[in-house]
C-alpha cells in the first residue's frame, strides 16, 4: 500500500515494481505522476478503474460495466432494479445484483482481466488456476516449502443455510505450476509422502494437491531425492554426565546432506517398551539432528532405544544402548 506522501518522501518510490494497481483513484498529485510516467515509460504496468481521471498515456483502465460518470456509486443496473422493485432489499432486486456480482467476478467480468494482466506482468515461481487457494512459497537454503490453504466455503447448517454466509469448508483438488528451478523432487509434509511431479515444458512442472476442508498442505522441493537416515548413539559421557548422544544424518540421492529443514520424530522407549517422556518432534537441519538425553538416575535398566523418522519421505532408523544406573 502506498500513499500520496509516499512520492513526495521518496523520488525512486517505484523503482523496484514491476506493477501498478490505483482503484478508485480520481485525482494523483504531480510526484505521482512523474513516477508513474517513468514507470510506463521503462516498461512498468499501471492499472486504474473508471474513477481515475489524470491524463497519462498507457495506464490500462477496466470499466466496471455501467457505471455512470456523474455518479459513480451508483450502477445503470442498480437503478434500473430499484425502478422496477422499489427498494434495496426486495428479494428479486437481491438476486439480480448477486448475480451481476457473479458475472463480474467471473471470467470475462474485469476482475478477472485485472488478475490475467497482473499475472502476465509478473513472474511467480508458483501458480494455480484453482479458486479459494491461497499459496505462499518459503525458502531455507536449497529447499522451498509452498503453503497452499484452501479458502472454498459453502453456506453451512446454522447461519450459512440462509446462503448469506459462506461458513462451511469444502475439500477440493488443486493443481499447481512450480518452476523447474524450486526442485526436482517433492514431498508432502503433513502426509509424510512423495508428490509426483510432472514436467510441462522446458522450465515448468506441475503437481496435483489435496486439500482438505479448510484445511492446507505443505510441500518441501529438493534438488534431489532422499535416500537415506542414519542414526548413532554415542554413551562416552554416559558414567560422567549422566546423558547420551544422538546423532543423525539424512542424505539424498547426491550423498549430501538434505539441504533446508525436515520435520522428524524421535521416539525413545525404555526397557519395559514404553514410550519415554522424553519423546518429542524436531528437525533435521541440512541434513543434521544432534540430541542429548539425559538418563535418570533412579531410572529403569535395560536396553533403551531411539527412533527417530524424517517426516517427509518417511524413511526410518533407529539405534540402541544398554543402561543401567549406578547406585
Amino acid at each position: 500500500m502506498i500513499y500520496d506522501q509516499d512520492f513526495e518522501d521518496n523520488a525512486d518510490l517505484l523503482a523496484n515494481y514491476s506493477i501498478l494497481v490505483m482503484p478508485q483513484a480520481a485525482a494523483i498529485t504531480r510526484p505521482a505522476a512523474d513516477q508513474i510516467r517513468a514507470m510506463l515509460a521503462r516498461g512498468g504496468v499501471v492499472l486504474a478503474d473508471d474513477f481515475f481521471k489524470a491524463k497519462i498515456d498507457g495506464v490500462q483502465k477496466l470499466v466496471w460495466e455501467g457505471v455512470k460518470e456523474e455518479d459513480p456509486t451508483n450502477t445503470k443496473l442498480e437503478q434500473e432494479l430499484l425502478k422496477q422493485y422499489g427498494r434495496p432489499d426486495h428479494p428479486l432486486y437481491i438476486e439480480a445484483m448477486e448475480q451481476a456480482a457473479k458475472k463480474t467476478m467471473g471470467e470475462e467480468g474485469p476482475t478477472q482481466k485485472a488478475i490475467n494482466i497482473i499475472r502476465e506482468a509478473i513472474h511467480s515461481p508458483v501458480h494455480t488456476g484453482a479458486r479459494h487457494v491461497f499459496c505462499n512459497l518459503l525458502t531455507a537454503g536449497e529447499a522451498n516449502y509452498l503453503v497452499a490453504v484452501n479458502d472454498l466455503r459453502a453456506p453451512g447448517r446454522f447461519y450459512g443455510h440462509f446462503g448469506r454466509v459462506l461458513e462451511k469448508g469444502v475439500a477440493q483438488t488443486a493443481d499447481f505450476e512450480l518452476d523447474a528451478g524450486l526442485g526436482a523432487v517433492a514431498y508432502e509434509l503433513l502426509a509424510c509422502r512423495k508428490v509426483p511431479l510432472v514436467k510441462k515444458g522446458e522450465h515448468t512442472n506441475t503437481c496435483c494437491l489435496e486439500l482438505g476442508p479448510a484445511g492446507g498442505n505443505v510441500v518441501v522441493l529438493l534438488p534431489a531425492a532422499i535416500k537415506k537416515l542414519s542414526v548413532q548413539v554415542d554413551t562416552a559421557v554416559l558414567a560422567e554426565r549422566g546423558e547420551i548422544t544422538v546423532r543423525a544424518k539424512l542424505s539424498d540421492r547426491r550423498k549430501q546432506g538434505v539441504p533446508g529443514i525436515i520435520p522428524a520424530r524421535i521416539e525413545i522407549i525404555r526397557p519395559d517398551g514404553q514410550h519415554d517422556d522424553l519423546s518429542h518432534f524436531g528437525a533435521f537441519v541440512d541434513g543434521e539432528l544432534l540430541l542429548t538425553l539425559p538418563m535418570a538416575l533412579n531410572g529403569p535398566a535395560g536396553r533403551y532405544k531411539v527412533e527417530i523418522t524424517e517426516l517427509a519421505n518417511g524413511r526410518q532408523d533407529s539405534a540402541s544402548w544398554k543402561y543401567k544406573p549406578s547406585r
